[in-house]
């Protein structure tokens, strides 16, 4: 999936919205301006139920790495208070004017990613990398 305009970041939030990175897993190549961000979707459409206990089940989830590939990158910076490595993606917007990306996070988090035009992939990297159990009604 690749995004070009600020309009198709709204098919990013819907898809990967409360989906976590890891901030110790940024990359950035400053000569060939890109940044890339692994991170983890929990595939719940290939849950096995394990156990069922009254109402919940007790499920086996994939655990599918993807990764984003920013492209035009001139600069980042990141601001995390928290500094716990693992955070969540809550939104992600791009002030055109400005050139800037914004991921924010539900844990305070910010990344802010200055391009010079609007250039984002999604890669699917690993189909399953693990499995997560999970209880759900």
């Amino acid at each position: 999936m690749i995004l070009k305009r600020k309009e198709d970041l709204e098919t990013f939030n819907d898809l990967f919205h409360d989906e976590f990175f890891n901030v110790d897993e940024i990359i950035y190549d400053k000569d060939k301006g890109h940044l890339i961000l692994p991170f983890f979707k929990l595939d719940y459409d290939k849950a096995v139920v394990i156990k069922k206990i009254l109402f919940l089940k007790k499920k086996r989830i994939p655990l599918v790495k993807y990764e984003i590939s920013f492209s035009n990158v001139i600069s980042y910076k990141l601001f995390d208070t928290e500094k716990i490595g693992l955070y969540d993606f809550n939104v992600i917007s791009y002030l055109e004017k400005e050139g800037l990306l914004k991921i924010i996070s539900s844990i305070p988090l910010e990344l802010e990613i200055n391009v010079s035009s609007l250039e984002i992939e999604i890669s699917l990297i690993n189909e399953i990398n693990e499995f997560k159990i999970k209880y759900i009604l």
